[in-house]
This record gives C-alpha cells, sequence and structure tokens, in this order.
C-alpha cells in the first residue's frame, strides 16, 4: 500500500473525531495526528525503523516533524485511538472484499523451535 492511500483513510477516518475534539491547554499541535498516525502505520507495514520511515517520506510531505518529535507523537498516542483506527479500516476491507472474514491469532511467545511440549 502506498503512503498517499494510508494518509487518505486516516484523514477521512479521523476527521469525525476533529469535529468533536475540544482544544486543550498548552500549545497547538504542529504535526496532525493523522500525519503521525500515518508515518507510524506506513514504519509498520514496511518494517522501517523511526529514522527511515521519515527519510522514505520526505519527498511525499515536505514538513515532516523530527525524529524526536515523532517519535514522542508515537509514543504518546492513545491505544484508543488506534484500536478505532483498526476497527474502521478493517470494515473498509471487509466491505472492500465482500466475503466473509475469519482469523487466527497464535501467540507463540515463549515457546521454542525445537522444545518439546506434553499434550
Amino acid at each position: 500500500m502506498k503512503f498517499k492511500k494510508i494518509i487518505k483513510i486516516t484523514k477521512s477516518i479521523l476527521r469525525e473525531k476533529s469535529k468533536k475534539e475540544k482544544k486543550g491547554k498548552g500549545r497547538p499541535k504542529e504535526y496532525p495526528d493523522y500525519l503521525i498516525i500515518s508515518l507510524f502505520l506506513y514504519q509498520i507495514l514496511k518494517g522501517y525503523s523511526y529514522r527511515e520511515v521519515l527519510e522514505e517520506t520526505k519527498d511525499i510531505i515536505q514538513k515532516l516533524p523530527s525524529l524526536s518529535v515523532y517519535h514522542y507523537r508515537v509514543k504518546t498516542l492513545p491505544k484508543s485511538l488506534l484500536q478505532k483506527i483498526i476497527h474502521k479500516t478493517a470494515i473498509i476491507i471487509i466491505k472492500k472484499i465482500k466475503k466473509k472474514v475469519s482469523y487466527l491469532i497464535a501467540d507463540g511467545t515463549g515457546f521454542s523451535f525445537d522444545d518439546i511440549y506434553p499434550n
């Protein structure tokens, strides 16, 4: 998926949130949430580091945050916001493919490849 497509989807999902959002105390954010989240999603999709994603997208977005600002903003993103984006994106994908989707998530943390486990 291209970065511009990720920005478009993220912007549309966050549009309804920004209308309801009240202005908080302190300095206004220099970079909008949709940009930070889009960069983060692209970073995960491509397996990039924080530095690599900023380098990769500098030709697409003229004004990017510094590495430290980007890292801080990602670390302070509310989990509920990320869950909302994942949920809305899943709905978009399901509508597009028009099939029943079933999934299985297996967590193999702590299991070694060659270990024998009792049944």
